[in-house]
């Protein structure tokens, strides 16, 4: 995404947008590696959250009318590629995000929060798509189809899943 370009967007169509949702990955607030997700290791959530990171997201938005901005917390990434995955292992147990994954997830979803509200901006979280569903989470077992399409981007199939619970808090 360039920035530049919507802001140019933006000065153009303001009139004619009603609602800015802003969401980035949330492996762009911590202080590891992007190079190969697989290898971070999370273990104290608190030392690899950048904090600056957070602080540069909400200095963009303020170029933008408060609001029209959503600001839409980072999804609990597996790190999981379902591709790696045979249909027996499916049913294993072994398809489970890591602990300190998730604390990490929590804690980045909280400084966020933190930091875009104490900037008069709206945040949601995701973190209930997650919390709300742990066991078909990563793949849908009602469904039989994986939510996420590799390490951290859903599926058509996640996306039909977890728009609707986004659509709830849009609308609320």
């Amino acid at each position: 995404c360039n920035f530049d370009i919507f802001k140019n967007f933006y000065d153009i169509q303001k009139n004619n947008i009603g609602l800015i949702l802003y969401n980035q990955s949330g492996f762009y607030f911590t202080n590891e590696s992007r190079d190969d997700p697989r290898l971070l290791k999370f273990t104290d959530s608190s030392n690899v959250i950048n904090l600056t990171q957070i602080r540069d997201v909400t200095d963009y938005l303020e170029y933008f009318d408060k609001e029209k901005v959503r600001v839409l917390g980072s999804w609990i990434e597996p790190g999981i590629n379902p591709l790696n995955f045979r249909y027996e292992s499916i049913y294993s147990g072994k398809m489970k995000i890591e602990p300190n994954k998730i604390s990490t997830f929590i804690h980045i979803d909280t400084q966020m929060r933190k930091g875009v509200e104490s900037q008069g901006f709206t945040y949601i979280s995701t973190l209930e798509f997650y919390l709300n569903d742990k066991n078909n989470y990563l793949y849908d077992y009602n469904r039989n189809a994986f939510n996420f399409v590799d390490n951290d981007h859903l599926s058509s199939f996640g996306e039909e899943k977890f728009s609707k619970i986004l659509i709830e808090n849009l609308n609320s």
